[in-house]
């Protein structure tokens, strides 16, 4: 048994330090893909929304008039600070030639449920954005995209079918789908 130690102990000790290597290597790999590559992840929504109260006789009711609602969950790993609401008004073809393809929507200070920009999101939080919900409201621009900016510099869109809703629904309260421009120029 000795003899054999003693032929095969380079080997052995060469196999345990090549194991050693992929493990060190491993976790390198997976500290870098944590801190660098893997960033928070929000899900965003948007739509026309209504707050409802609840009266005397136990029925919902309408309290005020509908607003518009962006909304954005922390889905984690760690906390993300949201920095503005933005919009893309042109198509990818468009945008390539246009002057300015994005703007950021400034939303309704006024009002209480709205959260204040730029806003921390702890982990499984939500942020809450309110806009008006009028004939000049955003959506009379026809955006193609409503998002989120965040302090990573990445913009977390909401799904198209949401902004497309909405603005089906803003067609049929208003009844137009651009408004004049000021000039005439349409």
């Amino acid at each position: 048994m000795a003899q054999w130690l003693l032929t095969y102990a380079p080997v052995l000790a060469l196999c345990i330090s090549v194991l050693a290597l992929i493990g060190s290597s491993l976790s390198l790999g997976w500290n870098i893909y944590r801190d660098v590559v893997l960033k928070p992840r929000l899900k965003v929504a948007f739509g026309i929304k209504s707050i409802l109260t609840e009266d005397e006789e136990h029925r919902l009711s309408e309290a005020g008039p509908p607003l518009l609602q962006l909304e954005a969950t922390n889905h984690g790993p760690g906390d993300v600070v949201c920095s503005g609401a933005v919009a893309k008004t042109h198509s990818f073809f468009r945008s390539l030639f246009a002057k300015f393809p994005y703007g950021f929507i400034l939303p309704d200070r006024g009002h209480p449920l709205s959260s204040r920009l730029p806003c921390r999101i702890a982990v499984g939080d939500k942020v809450s954005i309110i806009f008006p919900y009028n004939e000049g409201c955003l959506l009379a621009k026809v955006p193609k995209r409503i998002g989120i900016n965040d302090s990573f510099g990445r913009t977390h869109w909401a799904p198209c079918r949401e902004v497309k809703r909405a603005h089906r629904q803003y067609r049929k309260d208003f009844g137009r789908s651009v408004l004049p421009q000021p000039n005439g120029l349409s």
